[in-house]
């Protein structure tokens, strides 16, 4: 997630950096009207919005995997609680050198 973040902050700077290295006016026609604007703006809505539609295309899959985890976490917490076995043990504190050999110690 870092990465992508990281990888997303830097090509985001190489496109404002590329966009205001190439000055000028462009011209644009879009459903039979003609715009004139500057190459730098157009190249920077453009990054823009393939940024928000990369994020509007990952939203459903997050929305899903946080239910699933809020779904999960709800079993979890309606689950009886079993207590696990206790198990003894006993210590031996310094045994002698026979009783040592038996116990391989």
């Amino acid at each position: 997630m870092r990465i992508a973040l990281i990888f997303g902050v830097v090509l985001a700077i190489l496109a404002v950096i590329f966009a205001f290295e190439n000055p000028g006016f462009t011209d644009i026609t879009f459903f039979g009207y003609s715009f004139r604007v500057l190459t730098a703006a157009l190249l920077i809505a453009s990054f823009g919005m393939g940024a928000l539609i990369g994020m509007l295309l990952t939203f459903p899959s997050g929305w899903r995997s946080r239910r699933r985890v809020r779904a999960l976490e709800k079993q979890l917490r309606e689950r009886p609680v079993v207590a696990s076995p206790v198990v003894e043990r006993t210590v031996v504190e310094d045994p002698d050198p026979a009783t040592r050999r038996s116990l391989n110690l």
